[in-house]
């Protein structure tokens, strides 16, 4: 290794406006990469990452503290991320993408395709219902605009505010 250092510093030194500390970081993600099989992989760090993921450092290094991705370390502490990190990275924003909250996300990232599949399912069960009740708010809101605010239930009528809001949202009578 000291060898290969020895031989492309004075090249990167012309070549490129790098410092000897950027150096000597490049020099050890190399080595890293060599030492641990993983030569062909990206092994790219957190602010290199940001830019591509589009995301700020802060959000990624959330992500590796709740254990969403697996980084790797180097000597010093730098956290590296390789082409699996990055598919992982690439999974998570798209089921941020779908609306999906964290934990649901956490489930999905060590759940198998099958799995996936019937949550996918069920999740989109959960957004026909939503929309269901959104579409009765709306026609809701459009019964107060045609008509205007509804008269509040007698209080001797033995109605409750809630049973006579619960009619005008089914469409039944209107006074």
């Amino acid at each position: 290794m000291q060898s290969f250092a020895k031989f492309t510093w004075p090249f990167m030194k012309q070549t490129v406006n790098v410092s000897e500390k950027e150096y000597c970081y490049h020099v050890c993600v190399i080595a890293y990469a060599l030492y641990t099989g993983k030569w062909k992989a990206v092994v790219k760090r957190t602010s290199e990452i940001s830019k591509i993921v589009g995301v700020s450092k802060r959000t990624l290094q959330f992500y590796d503290d709740e254990g969403m991705i697996k980084v790797e370390r180097s000597e010093n502490n730098y956290r590296l991320y390789d082409e699996k990190t990055l598919g992982k990275l690439w999974e998570i924003m798209v089921y941020k993408e779908m609306g999906l909250k964290l934990e649901d996300i956490k489930q999905l990232l060590v759940m198998s395709e099958n799995e996936k599949e019937g949550f996918y399912k069920a999740y989109i069960e959960q957004i026909e219902e939503k929309i269901k009740e959104l579409e009765r708010q709306e026609r809701f809101i459009s019964l107060i605009i045609a008509k205007g605010l509804p008269q509040r239930p007698d209080e001797n009528s033995n109605v409750t505010y809630k049973s006579r809001l619960a009619e005008l949202r089914k469409g039944c009578a209107y006074e």
